[in-house]
Order: structure tokens, then C-alpha cells, then sequence
């Protein structure tokens, strides 16, 4: 199986366990990206931005879209003398354990799943605009 079709295999997986979340904009959003990506494939010589990069060959032959998101703290602890917000994701998925956020006025730091529960409206206002072509 392919790169490409083991991306839309676990899609199709994530949408099964979603509970009821399928007709959220979220997963609208979704939707529409992985469609983008099986339209466009996975960038190679053939298309100008990405000639001289062979991405192809540097690639797993598997992927899983999700899995083990445990992660040992003491790998993370790097430059302790930096006083900076620093965020982990772990297989993508936002890690706030891991994290160090120094916090600011007006700055809203956390997963998306954690804020879309709690302020949805807010989540849509600013995603949607992020996100809209």
C-alpha cells in the first residue's frame, strides 16, 4: 500500500471514532485537506517548486496518522537556561506537559481539541480564517 493511501486509510479510521463530530466545521476542514492532498499527491520533480527536492525517497513506506503520543520528559528538557515558551507535540498531537509556556496577555496557548470544547465560537472565528483559501 502506498504513502498517499495509507494517509486515506487512517482518515477513514479517525472518521469512524469521531462521535458525532463528523458534521463539525473541523472535520469539514479536514475533509477538504485531505482531498486537496489526494488531488495533488505528494510533491515531486514534477512539479516546479519541488524539483531538485526528491521528498519521495525520504518518506516511510508506513505512516500512522495518530499513536503513541507518551513521551519521556527528560528528552524535552533541552536548553533549561532559555527562558522562552516552548511547545512539544508528540506525532502531532500538542503535548502541554511537555511544554513550557510562559504566558502573555492576549496569547492563547493549548490543543485545539481542548479549546474547541471550551470556546468554540472563538476557535471557529480564528481557525476558519487561518485556514480559508
Amino acid at each position: 500500500m502506498a504513502f498517499a493511501d495509507n494517509i486515506a486509510g487512517d482518515f477513514e479510521l479517525l472518521e469512524k471514532n469521531l462521535n458525532g463530530q463528523k458534521e463539525g466545521f473541523l472535520h469539514k476542514l479536514r475533509k477538504e485537506a485531505l482531498s486537496s492532498f489526494q488531488k495533488l499527491g505528494i510533491p515531486g520533480n514534477r512539479h516546479e517548486e519541488w524539483k531538485y527536492t526528491h521528498i519521495k525517497t525520504k518518506l516511510p513506506e508506513t505512516l500512522k496518522i495518530a499513536g503513541n503520543t507518551h513521551a519521556i520528559a527528560d528528552k524535552f528538557n533541552s536548553f533549561p537556561a532559555i527562558k522562552a515558551t516552548k511547545l512539544v507535540f508528540v506525532n502531532g498531537i500538542f503535548n502541554k506537559d511537555l511544554s513550557n509556556i510562559i504566558e502573555e496577555k492576549g496569547v492563547i496557548v493549548g490543543s485545539l481539541k481542548e479549546h474547541f470544547s471550551a470556546s468554540k465560537t472563538i476557535v471557529e472565528g480564528h481557525y476558519n480564517k487561518l485556514v480559508n483559501k
